[in-house]
């Protein structure tokens, strides 16, 4: 989710960016309680994965958010997956202007067994490497979301049972896509996003990378264990950025 441009706006830069992310597993309980608990006056953008939608395929927001749905929302709205125009449910891009470049933040559901989120943003990555070739290398990347992917880089090492082949064989696609595009992992190694609730166990389906350009700037970005919601088993994470962003500003 993110600010759209009105007529009565006005551009101001603000020193930085904070990104939360949160898988809600389609509940209206769990996204209702994330949203209207969440500060707008902390957080610049939301990225919500397996949003709940209603009867409508409406998204609940409150006053406080913009919401952006995929395109693909609107033709195929029963498989909306993500939240934050690529012609994929399981993926939102929005574009953002640094003062040193603009800055794309990706937000994606993997499902796993069929790997189209995946292989959709590449595609989209790729197509962008295309145009810095062509002169406009003051691009800068963001990609967050539900994964679903599981690999010793960032899953804890006691995770052997999901270290299978068919696993690794996945993971590797994705590694050789994020050193294909120079990005970097942001959030630490063993920090696990989501707490199974039907074996209690620990794993690392969510994740948050950055193009090397970036990752100085990261202040933050880790997880929230304290304020997980009620029927969901992600666990919040958050991005905080020293970076300069241009905001439009509703006048008084």
């Amino acid at each position: 989710m993110c600010a759209t441009t009105t007529p009565s706006t006005h551009i101001e830069q603000t020193m930085k960016l904070h990104i939360r992310q949160q898988n809600t597993n389609k509940s209206l309980v769990a996204q209702s309680n994330f949203l209207h608990h969440l500060d707008p006056n902390i957080y610049d953008i939301v990225a919500i994965q397996e949003p709940y939608l209603d009867q409508c395929h409406n998204l609940h927001a409150n006053h406080n958010w913009y919401t952006i749905y995929p395109k693909e929302h609107y033709t195929n709205m029963a498989s909306t997956r993500s939240q934050v125009d690529l012609g994929s449910s399981d993926i939102t891009v929005v574009q953002l202007h640094m003062v040193r470049g603009k800055l794309l933040i990706i937000n994606m559901y993997n499902k796993g067994c069929q790997q189209q989120g995946m292989k959709q943003a590449t595609q989209l990555l790729r197509a962008r490497a295309r145009c810095d070739n062509a002169g406009t290398s003051d691009h800068h990347i963001i990609w967050v979301g539900d994964f679903n992917l599981h690999h010793p880089m960032w899953d804890e090492g006691r995770n052997l049972h999901l270290f299978m082949r068919e696993n690794l064989e996945k993971s590797q696609g994705f590694i050789d896509a994020i050193t294909e595009f120079d990005l970097q992992m942001a959030l630490p190694k063993d920090i696990p996003t989501l707490h199974t609730l039907l074996l209690g166990n620990y794993m690392r389906p969510d994740n948050v990378f950055t193009s090397s350009s970036l990752i100085n700037d990261i202040i933050v970005c880790g997880t929230w264990p304290n304020e997980c919601l009620a029927r969901s088993d992600h666990i919040p994470v958050v991005t905080h950025l020293n970076i300069k962003i241009d905001r439009q500003v509703e006048a008084a």
